[in-house]
């Protein structure tokens, strides 16, 4: 193969000529051979390279360059003569580096032009390099945009742009342009398109190119995505809406995840409106209730997920996932967002969402990551869901660790959607079941309703009383053997006067009852007072024996005192309404994580003794009158799921403790024990059953004996025996109980012994 001859004199010669539009047909040959040549001998020969920029060669480029870039019909038809022009200049650069900068001084604007008036892939290729090479050696990013910010950042993204992802060099280019104050602000608004937008903030997401944005394009970037949550419900179906959605999570869920890195007053996560619209989001795809479609985190095979979680690509890193993910990084160690967090349901509907995604392990991951933060930063505004949570722990930390059946149900091949005990898994129809069976195992091992016996059923609106109301009410409509032989009689106990929105609330409770033709009886706690009462209308005003009651608490020492005096009027007020009724029993809702918080509680105040029949399915202490407790067997975070997966909400109402200075947020013995037997569950998840079952089997005293002259006056107990004889008791005194004795000096009045004239 002969060697190529190159006449330098006869290049630089041809150089010199310049093009217009009567000789571009003859000119523009000659000129795509010359340049041919000189890119070649540029490229293989140093000292050639050398002379030629030494001999005017180099301004001869850079004219003919110009003239090429002025000329527009060549922008438009003649590609090969700026390709010949471009590689020519990338060699030049490549033999000398100080090169770059001259031509990014001289032909900066007519990179411009090239980029936006060509439409050839390989000519936006060539320019972009030609324009990395030139900027590539300033150190100083002031030096590269010092005759126009605004027009190299538009120069600088057309490369981006243009390049697509055939250009290694694109980051490093986001990086330049992005240290620029307001610079993402520019560039959103000059380049429109989704597409364009979703290869930018596909490059912007990295660490290093995240870690130096600057508060301003921080701000803009979380005002963008807010915009774009306010429009997901009407754009939704729109597939290059979703993918912008999507990129643009993406980079919020990177930019919040270094907490190393991230000042206290980051934009993005001291914007409370990221989590607002963040949680709206993700309530909607929840109200969708799927767990997930072609849209929203399908996980079919997680265990090479397992194995690479970082894979962005794979679909169960869908929106779902980094939705729960981003909630997580804002709320983490931030007060305010965690405050927020609990007025916006946010830990329910992490709940939710670990229900409907269980198989999905990232979503169950993050979930958890969240709510323990929140439960973290302010435990006792999240108490209820704390229960839940901590109770069933397992749920939501378990792995699928290549084993994808410990998430079928075991009764069943349906796949779970519960986890119980760290490792009883259920689906929802067999939960029911489950639900149900612990509910007639607890009663029909007495065998106590037989002939359609009535019973009076109490309840206070809270989950439990709500889960007894649906249950007795499905048992005893049914057609079939199972049917349950009762004739219910739903009661609520009134507890406060005072209450000016009580109705509503009333209100709500009856509507519930008559929702399944039945009647709902009001009492008042004065009634405790009457010997003989009857029901009160629920928008009745309360008759005198309401300021008794007030008095009586308000000469209570201490928020144990009141609790336990509200507990005891209230046992006794349903004893003389059973009485009222005629009938032998009554039902109350104590679950079993209540009893085990509640023997605490009995064993500091002195009720010991008095454990046995506070914790057992039939309490059979006072005469003619039975009370019942058929949830001991279930604890509260099974109720909790069961209302959720059957939509049974709880109706909360002003309480006694509300009105008297707001005691139910004070330190209280009941209330201390409570948190304790939740916090040892949450540690050692068998904690409420082994207090439970350990209580069971201690005897009951009062169950055995007959004598009722031996019983207190108040809770129906069998009366202490006298153990120290130096302490003498009046004759008032000797008719209660050691407990009840103590609360006399507490609630000292006329009022107290009225109950028992």
């Amino acid at each position: 193969m002969k060697e190529e001859k190159i006449d330098t004199e006869k290049i630089i010669e041809i150089l010199r000529l310049r093009i217009n539009e009567e000789n571009i047909s003859t000119i523009c040959p000659l000129l795509v051979e010359n340049l041919r040549q000189l890119q070649n001998i540029v490229g293989l020969d140093a000292e050639f390279a050398s002379n030629f920029v030494g001999n005017d060669g180099l301004n001869l480029f850079l004219d003919l360059f110009k003239n090429i870039c002025e000329m527009k019909s060549l922008l438009n038809d003649d590609y090969i003569l700026l390709k010949r022009c471009f590689q020519c200049m990338i060699n030049l650069i490549l033999r000398n580096k100080k090169l770059g900068v001259v031509f990014w001084k001289e032909f900066r604007h007519y990179f411009s032009i090239c980029l936006q008036s060509c439409e050839s892939v390989v000519i936006a290729e060539r320019c972009s390099n030609a324009v990395f090479l030139c900027i590539q050696e300033s150190e100083r990013v002031e030096d590269i945009f010092e005759d126009g910010c605004d027009s190299c950042i538009k120069l600088l993204t057309n490369c981006l742009i243009r390049s697509k992802q055939n250009c290694c060099w694109c980051t490093w280019i986001v990086d330049k342009v992005l240290t620029l104050p307001s610079s993402l602000i520019y560039l959103f608004s000059l380049f429109e398109a989704v597409d364009d937008r979703v290869i930018l903030l596909g490059q912007l997401n990295s660490e290093d190119n995240l870690h130096h944005l600057d508060q301003s394009n921080k701000k803009y970037l979380s005002e963008f995505f807010c915009q774009l949550c306010r429009n997901f419900t009407l754009q939704r179906n729109d597939s290059s809406f979703m993918v912008l959605f999507q990129s643009t999570l993406a980079v919020l869920c990177s930019a919040t995840s270094d907490e190393e890195k991230i000042s206290e007053n980051d934009p993005i996560k001291c914007d409370s409106s990221v989590l607002e619209e963040c949680t709206k989001v993700l309530f909607f795809i929840q109200q969708l209730n799927k767990s997930g479609d072609e849209m929203f985190a399908v996980s079919k095979e997680f265990d090479a997920l397992f194995q690479n979680r970082l894979d962005d690509s794979h679909s169960a890193n869908g929106i779902k996932c980094r939705l729960v993910r981003l909630i997580a990084n804002i709320c983490y160690q931030n007060k305010h967002n965690c405050e927020l967090a609990g007025k916006l349901g946010v830990v329910q509907l992490l709940l939710d969402c670990t229900v409907k995604d269980a198989r999905n392990f990232l979503i169950t991951e993050w979930a958890t990551f969240a709510i323990r933060n929140l439960l973290k930063e302010n435990f006792e505004y999240f108490i209820v869901d704390a229960v839940c949570f901590e109770s069933c722990d397992s749920k939501f930390a378990m792995k699928d660790g290549g084993n994808s059946e410990r998430r079928l149900c075991v009764k069943c091949s349906n796949l779970g959607e519960v986890i119980l005990h760290e490792k009883d898994v259920f689906c929802k129809r067999c939960f029911k079941r489950y639900c149900l069976h612990k509910f007639r195992l607890s009663l029909g091992r007495y065998r106590l309703f037989r002939n359609n016996e009535t019973a009076l059923i109490y309840l206070d609106g809270s989950a439990s009383s709500v889960f007894l109301f649906r249950i007795v009410t499905e048992l005893v409509t049914r057609t079939d053997p199972k049917k349950m032989l009762l004739r219910p009689i739903f009661v609520h106990i009134i507890e406060s006067g005072n209450n000016q929105s009580g109705c509503k609330d009333f209100q709500a409770l009856i509507d519930l009852v008559h929702s399944n033709n039945f009647k709902l009886h009001l009492f008042s706690l004065a009634d405790i007072y009457q010997k003989s009462f009857s029901e009160v209308s629920h928008c009745q005003q309360w008759k005198d024996d309401q300021e008794k009651i007030d008095i009586l608490f308000q000469h209570c020492s201490s928020a144990t005192v009141k609790l336990e005096l509200l507990q005891r009027l209230k046992t006794m007020l349903l004893y003389k309404i059973a009485r009222y009724y005629e009938t032998c029993f009554v039902m109350l809702s104590c679950n079993s994580t209540l009893l085990s918080g509640r023997v605490l509680s009995h064993i500091a105040q002195g009720r010991g003794d008095q454990i046995p029949d506070d914790v057992a399915v039939i309490d059979k202490r006072w005469p003619g009158v039975q009370f019942l407790r058929p949830l001991c067997e279930l604890s509260e975070p099974e109720i909790c799921f069961y209302n959720y997966f059957f939509n049974n909400g709880c109706i909360s109402f002003p309480s006694v403790m509300t009105l008297t200075n707001h005691l139910l947020e004070e330190e209280s013995i009941q209330r201390e024990s409570k948190l304790f037997i939740h916090e040892l569950q949450s540690k050692f998840t068998s904690t409420v059953s082994t207090v439970f079952s350990s209580v069971s089997k201690l005897p009951s005293v009062s169950s055995t004996s007959d004598q009722v002259m031996n019983r207190c006056k108040f809770c129906y107990s069998i009366l202490d025996q006298l153990c120290n004889f130096d302490e003498k008791l009046s004759p008032s005194e000797d008719e209660f109980c050691y407990a009840c004795r103590k609360l006399l000096p507490n609630c000292l009045d006329a009022n107290f012994h009225f109950i028992f004239t």
